[in-house]
């Protein structure tokens, strides 16, 4: 393929195309195609967010990015206000139907638009397909019961080259550029795809998400110490290849608790790779 049209030259005239591929510099994409894989851009509104009441299902606001079927560069949709949008009632067999960001492109003045659209699937039979040929991202699955309603969310996202794709780390995109970089919100980490390694490279980002407990066990070289009615605790938060952790020890002299002797070691929570010392040795 030539070089299309070049953004933005003054006095020009452009088709739609050009606008489209002029794009995809913008969003970047997998090297096999000039159409970037259609999905959500985070941050503008309310990120199309999918919720139901009965029959009706609801879009939020939100903007997406909606690949041309053929290639032929994308579709930016905007969203400004919620819409509501009817399933049909379904019977005591679970029906599952689709929630699509669909792009209509005639080249005809008036019947091009973008629509919020289901695409209704059969009961007992799984979701449907996409519909072929559609220019469309696919927003959400609806599971229809009779007359209830629940959603599973099947938004993707996509971003400008450099920006960073939200998720989790089942979603990661499937053709990643090199230096493309996801955020995990289930597990608190950047990844970056190394394209010379074929892999994802987990980036720690510090203390986020939630401690988990252990029990350290204590002991010492020369000769371990006793319990008794002491008590030993942890904690550690994996991030990355990274492991941070901290241990309680309340001693309580007296009865069965003996001091030990030699300099004390504790055990490391799992994922821990080396085995540290105590800083203090017992002061017998």
């Amino acid at each position: 393929m030539a070089i299309t049209q070049v953004a933005w030259i003054q006095a020009e005239t452009y088709q739609a195309l050009d606008g489209r591929y002029a794009d995809t510099a913008i969003f970047g994409g997998p090297t096999t195609t000039l159409a970037r894989p259609g999905g959500v851009i985070p941050g503008y509104g309310g990120n199309l967010a999918v919720s139901s009441a009965g029959l009706t299902v609801t879009v939020g606001s939100g903007a997406a990015l909606v690949a041309h079927a053929s290639g032929q560069g994308s579709y930016r949709v905007v969203n400004d206000a919620p819409v509501n949008v009817s399933v049909a009632a379904g019977s005591v067999t679970l029906r599952k139907d689709l929630i699509i960001m669909r792009v209509y492109d005639t080249g005809v003045a008036g019947t091009s638009f973008g629509v919020v659209e289901v695409v209704q699937g059969v009961a007992g039979s799984g979701a449907p397909a996409m519909p072929a040929g559609a220019h469309a991202v696919k927003i959400a699955e609806i599971n229809v019961t009779n007359s209830v309603t629940t959603v599973s969310d099947f938004r993707t996202y996509a971003v400008a080259v450099g920006g960073v794709i939200p998720g989790t780390s089942a979603s990661r995109p499937a053709s990643p550029y090199d230096g493309l970089t996801v955020w995990d919100n289930d597990t608190f980490n950047l990844a970056v795809w190394s394209a010379s390694g074929g892999v994802w490279r987990t980036v720690p980002t510090g203390n986020t998400g939630a401690w988990t407990a252990y029990t350290p066990t204590w002991t010492a070289t020369v000769t371990n110490p006793t319990l008794g009615s002491s008590t030993i605790g942890g904690r550690y938060l994996k991030n990355g290849k990274t492991v941070h952790f901290t241990i309680s020890l309340n001693i309580t002299t007296g009865g069965s608790f003996g001091i030990g002797s030699g300099t004390y070691q504790f055990s490391l929570p799992p994922f821990a790779a080396v085995k540290v010392d105590a800083l203090a040795s017992n002061p017998s």
